[in-house]
C-alpha cells in the first residue's frame, strides 16, 4: 500500500490527466441519459397553447395608463383627482367599465350608495362576465339591504364560477335574509 501511495504521489499530474477523460465521458453519458429521460416525459405531457398576441392601439394604451393613474390617485387618498380622470375616460368611451367601477368604488367609500349602485350597474352592464364588478355590486346591494337583487347577483356569480364554494354560502345567506329558507337549503345542498 505504501508503494501505491508513492507512485500516486510521483505521478500525480499524469493520473489526473488520465482521469479527466473518464470523468468527462461519465458526465456526458449521464447527461445524455438524463436528457433522453426528460425528453420522453415532455413528449407525453400536455402542451400549453399560448394565447395569440393581440395588437393594442396607442389609444388603448393611453386609456390603460390613465386608468392606472386614476387608480393610483384613488389608492393614495386623492379621490377627487381620480374622479376627474375617470370622467375624462368616460367622455372618450361611454362603455368604459373600469372607469364606472372606479367611480363606483369612490362613491361607495364616501357612502353615496345610490351613486355607487348606478355606477356599478353600468360597469356590470358594460362587462357582464367580470366577477369583480359583480362582487362589488353584491356588496352594495348588501349595504342597501336589497335581498332580491343580492340573490340574483350571487346567482350570476355562481354561473361564472360554479366551483367557488364561497359564492354558494353567500347566496344562501342572501336567501335567508330574503326569508327564502327553502332556496337557502337547496343552495347549501349544491
Amino acid at each position: 500500500m505504501h508503494l501505491r501511495e508513492t507512485i500516486y504521489m510521483k505521478n500525480n499530474q499524469r493520473t489526473i490527466i488520465l482521469m479527466k477523460p473518464y470523468i468527462l465521458i461519465m458526465v456526458l453519458v449521464l447527461g445524455l441519459l438524463t436528457g433522453c429521460h426528460s425528453t420522453q416525459k415532455a413528449s407525453g405531457a400536455k402542451t400549453i397553447q399560448r394565447k395569440p398576441i393581440v395588437e393594442v392601439s396607442e389609444k388603448q394604451l393611453k386609456q390603460e395608463a390613465r386608468l392606472i393613474e386614476a387608480k393610483t390617485y384613488q389608492e393614495t387618498g386623492s379621490p377627487e383627482k381620480a374622479l376627474v380622470i375617470y370622467h375624462q375616460l368616460l367622455d372618450s368611451n361611454a362603455q368604459n367599465a373600469a372607469a364606472y367601477y372606479g367611480i363606483g368604488q369612490i362613491k361607495l367609500d364616501s357612502r353615496e350608495l345610490d351613486s355607487a349602485l348606478a355606477c356599478m350597474q353600468k360597469a356590470v352592464q358594460a362587462d357582464p362576465q367580470n366577477r369583480w364588478y359583480l362582487l362589488e355590486l353584491a356588496n352594495i346591494y348588501e349595504k342597501r339591504h336589497e335581498q332580491k337583487p343580492l340573490v340574483e347577483t350571487w346567482e350570476r356569480l355562481i354561473q361564472i364560477q360554479p366551483d367557488n364554494i364561497d359564492y354558494y354560502y353567500e347566496m344562501a345567506n342572501a336567501q335567508i335574509m330574503a326569508e327564502d329558507l327553502e332556496g337557502a337549503i337547496v343552495t347549501l345542498n349544491k
